[in-house]
């Protein structure tokens, strides 16, 4: 459980733009550095030596079904089948439904 003053100020430093969300870290480390991952490479990419799935696997979920990631294939982890994941590229332009 995360104190309620940790989770004001790390909400403050991502309203600010010092701080990315996990979202943002996900999406810009399959952009900028590699270009196909698994969720667990993510989590020893972004949080060395931890073992939490939890840390990232919400947010690439929430990634996929909003469709900025997509999976790309399979690879073997653990002697199981597991996706992996890429940036949706070219990203698909959403227009705007409603005014305001």
């Amino acid at each position: 459980m995360i104190h309620k003053n940790s989770f004001a100020a790390r909400t403050e430093l991502i309203k600010s733009g010092k701080k990315e969300t996990r979202e943002q870290m996900i999406y810009n480390h399959l952009y900028f550095g590699r270009k196909q991952m698994t969720i667990r490479q993510l989590l020893k990419a972004l949080y060395p030596g931890s073992d939490d799935m939890n840390k990232v696997r919400p947010r690439s979920h929430d990634l996929l079904t909003g469709g900025a990631l997509r999976v790309c294939g399979e690879a073997i982890e653990g002697g199981l089948p597991v996706m992996v994941v890429e940036v949706n590229w070219p990203a698909k332009a959403e227009t705007q439904q409603a005014m305001f």
